[in-house]
């Protein structure tokens, strides 16, 4: 093998292990979420009054994240995928292409659905006779989210015709 053979691999590895930490980290920081807050509703850590203070804006937000967190996570499952065909050099498979379309439609509506907390938190400030505009990391990982999500779709529609262009070329000798 050459070095850039050798340097491929090893990249392809690296963006499998990156995604994989990722991943883990994420399973982990939900898992945290899913014992911790029932635990301290049950123990009495939690009560009503700690959520007086929380605005109509502040529980739809809640939702919307909550969903994010879910597309995100199933986004980061597809992209697993991908990078697990990368691996084995199977560039023009159906799943390959499939798994790539899902998890950049998955990150998309991630990035739509954050930036609609962000609207949301920021109608409730309106409302509270605050006007703020500004532009925060938040709203830029929304948009590079989206930006993400939208070329790994161009990606999947591009390895979809090339795809096709190979099966044609491969019944024509």
């Amino acid at each position: 093998m050459d070095n850039n053979q050798l340097l491929n691999r090893d990249n392809k590895e690296l963006f499998k292990d990156l995604i994989e930490i990722l991943f883990i980290l994420h399973m982990l920081a939900i898992g945290v979420l899913l014992i911790l807050v029932p635990f301290l509703a049950i123990s009495g850590a939690l009560n009503s009054s700690d959520l007086d203070g929380f605005s109509i804006f502040e529980g739809i937000a809640v939702v919307i994240l909550m969903a994010c967190l879910f597309l995100f996570m199933r986004g980061l499952f597809y992209l697993r995928k991908v990078a697990k065909s990368i691996l084995a050099e199977k560039y023009f498979s159906l799943p390959m292409i499939d798994n790539l379309g899902k998890s950049g439609r998955d990150f998309l509506k991630t990035g739509f659905f954050s930036f609609g907390i962000i609207l949301v938190l920021w109608l409730g400030d309106v409302s509270d006779g605050k006007l703020v505009f500004g532009l925060d990391i938040n709203m830029m990982s929304s948009l590079f989210l989206m930006i993400v999500g939208l070329f790994f779709i161009i990606q999947s529609n591009t390895l979809a015709y090339a795809k096709d262009i190979k099966e044609e070329n491969d019944l024509t000798v």
